[in-house]
């Protein structure tokens, strides 16, 4: 009777190990889906089909060093893309790279300009506010 329930419990384990290294499987691939979005990986995508943080993003990925939003309103004009509703192109810049920054998580930023965060989203704790700027 004994050696049955032991024999239970490992075939328990042996299913909970396979279920939490499918788990860990689909969580790296959804971590990389959305720090790697599907659009900065497809070639020939259409920016006019993007939003304005989703283009900035594409910008600083492909500059690779810390960027001033200057410098990524002047690299945005020359790519002719579609200029914002209202407002100057520095404007919108300027406003997405707040956004990717205080409610994304997804850049940082310090004396030399904004940088994409290293941290990856599965390092964050959820649910908790990441300072003032979260305030609705």
């Amino acid at each position: 009777m004994v050696a049955e329930h032991i024999s239970r419990i490992q075939v328990f384990m042996t299913n909970f190990q396979d279920v939490m290294e499918q788990f860990s499987s689909m969580k790296e691939k959804l971590t990389a889906q959305l720090i790697e979005p599907h659009w900065s990986t497809v070639p020939g995508q259409d920016p006019a089909k993007l939003t304005l943080a989703e283009r900035v993003l594409l910008i600083i990925r492909q500059l690779n060093r810390p960027v001033w939003p200057k410098v990524v309103a002047m690299d945005y004009e020359t790519r002719n893309w579609p200029k914002p509703r209202s407002g100057t192109v520095y404007d919108a810049v300027n406003g997405a790279m707040s956004y990717l920054l205080h409610r994304r998580n997804l850049l940082t930023r310090n004396n030399e300009g904004y940088f994409l965060a290293p941290e990856t989203l599965s390092d964050r704790k959820g649910g908790e506010k990441t300072g003032e700027g979260t305030r609705a």
